[in-house]
C-alpha cells in the first residue's frame, strides 16, 4: 500500500473537494472515502490525465478497481 499524501490541490477538477473539512492533504485512503463520497460534484467530463490516473489507482487499491457510487 502506497503512503503517499494527496494534495488536492494538486489536482484542478479535485481540488473543491474537501471544502467542508478545511484540509488539502489526504492520505490515500481518506481521499478515496471523500472522493466516493463526493462523486457527485467531480466535473468527469473535465478529468485531466491525471487526476484519471489517480481515481483509478484509487479505485485499483481500494475498491477492487471501481468506485462504488
Amino acid at each position: 500500500m502506497k503512503t503517499d499524501l494527496i494534495n488536492l490541490n494538486s489536482y484542478p477538477n479535485l481540488s473543491g473537494l474537501g471544502w467542508q473539512i478545511h484540509r488539502r492533504e489526504f492520505d490515500r485512503e481518506e481521499a478515496f472515502g471523500l472522493i466516493e463520497a463526493q462523486w457527485r460534484y467531480i466535473d468527469h467530463a473535465n478529468l485531466n490525465s491525471e487526476e484519471k490516473n489517480l481515481l483509478q489507482s484509487l479505485a485499483d487499491e481500494f475498491s477492487q478497481g471501481v468506485f462504488l457510487v
